[in-house]
């Protein structure tokens, strides 16, 4: 079984975060989430980037071929990086609270 935790990946632009960034973290910006550091927009599109080829853990066709991934999330804020790891074929189940859950059910599908 394989944990995640889906992370919202917004820098406001112009914060002292932002400027500090390096050309291929700033791409991360349009991610929605990640799940072990493979990051997927709202759409559940993978967004590259460079440090994924230095990674040792499961690729995105290893989680996609397990029985079961179970994402853990929690919080309203996460819906979309939640949608985004489902539309990817990441995650399989999901822990999480009635308030998140509430907030991922309320979401429109993706375009």
């Amino acid at each position: 079984m394989w944990r995640w935790w889906a992370s919202a990946c917004r820098t406001p632009r112009g914060s002292p975060e932002a400027s500090a960034a390096t050309p291929d973290e700033q791409a991360l910006v349009h991610a929605a989430g990640d799940v072990i550091r493979h990051y997927f927009d709202a759409a559940g599109a993978p967004v590259d980037w460079e440090g994924e080829r230095r990674m040792i853990a499961a690729s995105p066709k290893q989680l996609r071929r397990a029985g079961l991934v179970v994402g853990i999330a929690a919080g309203p804020e996460k819906a979309e990086a939640i949608l985004g790891a489902v539309r990817a074929g990441l995650v399989t189940a999901l822990v999480t609270d009635a308030r998140t859950a509430e907030a991922v059910l309320g979401r429109e599908p993706a375009k």
